[in-house]
């Protein structure tokens, strides 16, 4: 709006530093996100944080909702190598679900800057 400071300008290095931090975190759990609905047998995804351990080592965590037909362990196994080939993450933890079992009431993540969910 004309005659607003948002107070995101060069002359507050810190508050830009921080913006494009915070921006750049976002746009990896999109990505991460689409990365995950791509593997076959996955329905959706639900719940799916990532986090810095230490510099340089990020851990990730997610709800993912797959086929019963595809066998857990092997669909683990993909999950990992996709995430880590992508964004090096290899800190995971994956709670594997079948449409059955995923159930809203278990979702403690339902909004915010820090939750995701896809909408397929």
């Amino acid at each position: 709006m004309p005659g607003m400071d948002s107070g995101l300008n060069a002359t507050n290095p810190a508050l830009v530093a921080a913006f494009w931090s915070a921006l750049l975190h976002q746009l990896l759990i999109v990505a991460a996100i689409v990365v995950v609905l791509a593997v076959a047998g996955v329905a959706n995804v639900h719940d799916l944080h990532v986090w810095t351990i230490t510099s340089g080592r990020e851990a990730l965590s997610a709800h993912v909702i797959h086929a019963q037909t595809i066998a857990p362990p092997v669909l683990l196994q993909e999950l990992r190598a996709k995430l880590h080939d992508r964004f090096g993450v290899d800190h995971l933890t994956i709670q594997m679900e079948t449409p059955d079992y995923e159930d809203d009431t278990f979702h403690f993540c339902h909004a915010g800057t820090a939750c995701f969910r896809s909408e397929r």
